[in-house]
């Protein structure tokens, strides 16, 4: 018989990550009670620390942000998958919930190394049935809504000046459509559009934000 925990334990560690500035490495590695937590360390030092401390449901995913202080990570309660964004600040050791609505959940977390203080959150606090981009400032905390999801959007696209432009969404007949925009305040506009039988992908934009770099298969 093979032990249950080889097939299904946790990790001795795994998912490192390095911080933006390249300092510090972070990785998932369970602790004394076997709940996977977040770990960091200086690169070249033996200070291992445990940034995070969940008693009972281990972690899985997290992101340095850009910032270089504030450590964010995904957690739910007892296993409801409505997944908060919490983050830690390596300074002071402060955790915070940045999304304390309750039956809200977080399905991306997008980051921009050239706006290392704010990161886009889609969240589904308005309408539970389908997830806005949130703009959050991590200095003070303040979540503002974005972008509002007509209902159909999957996926979104920002350009170098970290505005939300582009939106993938699904068509009736399963194919995909993708959306323009100039700006924040302008209205969207289909750009390209795919069947059920091809893949189409949204990938960036260019740097100067006036074309978007897009793979498309028959």
């Amino acid at each position: 018989m093979i032990p249950r925990d080889i097939l299904a334990g946790n990790p001795e560690r795994t998912a490192p990550t390095l911080s933006p500035d390249g300092t510090r490495l972070a990785w998932l590695a369970p602790d004394k009670n076997d709940v996977l937590q977040v770990w960091i360390k200086t690169i070249g030092q033996t200070d291992d620390q445990m940034v995070t401390t969940e008693k009972k449901r281990g972690i899985q995913t997290y992101y340095w942000a850009n910032d270089n202080r504030t450590l964010l990570y995904l957690q739910d309660h007892d296993g409801d998958e409505n997944f908060h964004l919490l983050g830690a600040d390596l300074l002071s050791g402060h955790h915070r919930d940045f999304t304390p609505f309750d039956g809200t959940r977080v399905s991306a977390v997008i980051l921009n190394p050239d706006f290392p203080d704010v990161v886009l959150v889609c969240l589904n606090a308005r309408d539970r049935t389908v997830f806005d981009v949130h703009r959050l400032d991590l200095q003070k905390g303040q979540l503002t809504l974005d972008t509002q999801n007509p209902g159909d959007v999957s996926d979104w696209i920002t350009d170098a000046q970290f505005r939300v432009r582009g939106a993938c969404a699904l068509r009736p007949d399963a194919g995909k459509e993708v959306r323009l925009r100039g700006d924040n305040q302008s209205s969207w506009k289909t750009f390209l559009q795919a069947g059920p039988e091809e893949i189409l992908e949204a990938l960036d934009f260019t740097a100067d934000g006036q074309s978007l770099i897009d793979s498309k298969v028959k």
